[in-house]
């Protein structure tokens, strides 16, 4: 089955630590929380660096919509006082239209995560219930880093087809084949060590068919940086490959040929995907002949970010059969 890439919300909102709610805390607390945005918007880990983005960052309180403390319960995972931060997500596009910077667009590709750890009871794998210490930390790096993440059922046809050994061994193909129920663009095995000690490892198996299969070992004395740095090289990498690269300016008309449309119903399912695509503001049609129809877009970021944004989902895919030039997309069943 194939289904749209996952739309990820909270784009425009941060949680920074602070130390109390005094007013000096909580101005720098709103610079830390811009960078967080603008790190989730452009993909780039980075952008701190970028001269453009500064003054952004510097006048972080003027584009506060609305903020909030938070303080810890019994039932939290992260101790302290943070401040939560929700910015105007007009005027922060605005102002990053004005100064150039490109942005990702909401449309991101849903990374699976499978998580092995080795502790004390011997190594098992780690569920939604069972190990919330484990996935915490992950879940919050990933939405720091504007990442969708999808968590396995961990039910018994996940238990029969994966065991803690095929993700510490890095099995691809048995990683593959259990992750082919799941809606995932993407999927991430990790696989810990010295969970309880001072020296705490993972070892990271990532499988994408858009940016091919790599591997990686984290290491530190917390979980949560061991962990945390494993997300990060995940998104930086995503971010490379989907997030686009140049400022395309203003919206701009492009049309594309969506082949493989058969019914009213495959007419429907592409217009309302393209329709929904963050970047895009406005579709319709060129022209219909039997088998394809050509869709005149309006998208924000040009081409690159419309092109960028399609690959991620499982709607339509490149086409290029009998095309005269042009963007051409096939359906997908």
């Amino acid at each position: 089955m194939f289904v749209p890439a996952m739309s990820v919300g909270n784009l425009y909102e941060a949680i920074v630590p602070v130390e109390s709610q005094g007013d000096t805390e909580r101005r720098q607390a709103l610079h830390k929380a811009m960078w967080q945005v603008l790190v989730k918007l452009t993909g780039d880990s980075a952008i701190v660096d970028d001269e453009r983005a500064k003054s952004l960052i510097n006048e972080a309180q003027s584009y506060v919509q609305q903020y909030r403390y938070l303080e810890s319960t019994g039932d939290d995972s992260v101790a302290g006082l943070r401040l939560w931060t929700g910015f105007d997500s007009a005027a922060v596009n605005r102002a990053l239209q004005r100064l150039g910077i490109a942005t990702w667009g909401s449309e991101r590709p849903a990374t699976l995560i499978w998580l092995a750890v080795d502790g004390e009871g011997g190594r098992q794998l780690a569920g939604m219930e069972q190990a919330a210490q484990y996935l915490d930390p992950l879940t919050r790096q990933a939405q720091e880093r504007g990442l969708p993440l999808l968590l396995p059922l961990m039910d018994l046809e996940d238990t029969t087809r994966l065991s803690p050994a095929d993700i510490a061994g890095g099995s691809i193909s048995t990683i593959r084949d259990a992750s082919e129920r799941y809606p995932a663009d993407v999927v991430l095995a990790v696989s810990l060590t010295g969970v309880g000690g001072d020296n705490i490892s993972a070892r990271w198996t990532l499988l994408s068919e858009e940016i091919g299969n790599d591997s990686w070992s984290s290491d530190g004395d917390s979980l949560e940086a061991v962990l945390s740095a494993g997300i990060n090289r995940l998104a930086d990498m995503l971010a490379r490959h989907y997030a686009p690269r140049t400022f395309a300016g203003e919206a701009t008309r492009i049309e594309l040929t969506v082949n493989a449309i058969n019914s009213l119903d495959d007419y429907a399912r592409a217009q309302r995907y393209l329709a929904g695509l963050s970047s895009v503001s406005q579709v319709d049609v060129v022209a219909a002949r039997p088998g394809h129809v050509v869709f005149g877009v309006k998208a924000t970021g040009g081409g690159e970010a419309l092109d960028q944004a399609i690959a991620i989902g499982r709607t339509l895919r490149p086409d290029n059969s009998g095309a005269e030039g042009g963007r051409s997309y096939r359906l997908l069943p």
